[in-house]
């Protein structure tokens, strides 16, 4: 095999995970080419040049060109001993200053250095996401979100806290082992309750990691939602990205991993998001085969 078919081989198998992890929210459009929609108004385009993403170059050029709300970027980044060539992308989000779209830039441009001769799209994404989550979603949650909740209409101290808890099915991957709960809440200290709950479980306590998110409507009508990564950078995040995207409310979901001594990698999140879906379907609240529309919504 020649490095070019190798390089065309492993875009191949990127372009798949990334497809199977964020489902669709990615949109094909070559070979070489693809779209990942990281809000409803920030979308990633990647273009992979042959040489990526395990041949050294000896040459390169680096420009940043900005048009509207597009910032396209063709980096090549120098990582003192070698130097290779990184996917051609354009970030198109208009909500965001240029000083926000150079910080992103710096930050991908770290990211490719790290994983120089190695696929890196995936790590892109996510890095994206965590920046437009802190900056657009942050203020919402935290003690603010707490003080709301708890002032529920539904508020009734005297009642057993705990809801409900189901746990969907196991996923294996490699001696990994990945689990999902699902509870109907509707104040914070059900949510804590849940997880408390879960944790008397020593198997589950014992875990790598136990993530949350949840979402619920407070007594003045605004929506208060948060997530725990538990260790798992991203893991929590992506669960509450996988609620607002159903627009599921007054639910609360975990999703338990044990890990079992072998790295994964990114299918690691393929298992989590699985797990999510699959007990968010069988609860009703989103349909099955689409993330993007709710069935029903809980409360």
């Amino acid at each position: 095999m020649t490095p070019t078919e190798g390089n065309l081989a492993q875009q191949t198998e990127e372009i798949e995970v990334l497809s199977s992890i964020f489902l669709d929210r990615v949109t094909v459009h070559s070979s070489t080419q693809f779209d990942v929609r990281i809000e409803p108004e920030a979308v990633l385009r990647v273009t992979f040049p042959s040489t990526y993403p395990s041949e050294v170059i000896t040459r390169y050029n680096q420009s940043r060109p900005s048009v509207g709300g597009i910032c396209m970027f063709r980096p090549l980044y120098n990582c003192l001993t070698s130097r290779f060539m990184l996917p051609i992308f354009e970030l198109s989000a208009p909500m965001l200053s240029k000083k926000r779209k150079d910080q992103l830039g710096r930050q991908l441009e770290q990211i490719g250095c790290q994983y120089q001769g190695l696929p890196v799209v995936f790590t892109w994404v996510e890095a994206i996401q965590e920046r437009l989550f802190q900056w657009s979603h942050h203020s919402k949650t935290g003690e603010k979100g707490r003080k709301a909740a708890t002032k529920n209409a539904n508020y009734n101290p005297g009642v057993d806290l705990c809801p409900q808890i189901t746990s969907g099915a196991v996923i294996e991957d490699r001696k990994s082992v990945f689990q999902a709960h699902f509870a109907v809440v509707d104040r914070i200290e059900q949510v804590e309750a849940m997880l408390a709950k879960l944790k008397t479980n020593r198997k589950i306590s014992n875990a790598k990691h136990n993530m949350l998110a949840y979402r619920m409507k407070a007594h003045d009508g605004s929506v208060v939602q948060d997530f725990d990564n538990d260790g798992e950078n991203q893991g929590g995040s992506r669960l509450l990205h996988l609620l607002e995207a159903a627009g599921a409310l007054n639910v609360a979901v975990v999703v338990t991993r044990w890990f079992g001594g072998i790295q994964i990698g990114p299918d690691r999140f393929k298992h989590i998001n699985t797990a999510a879906r699959a007990i968010l379907e069988a609860e009703g609240v989103i349909g099955k085969g689409n993330a993007g529309k709710s069935k029903r919504k809980r409360g």
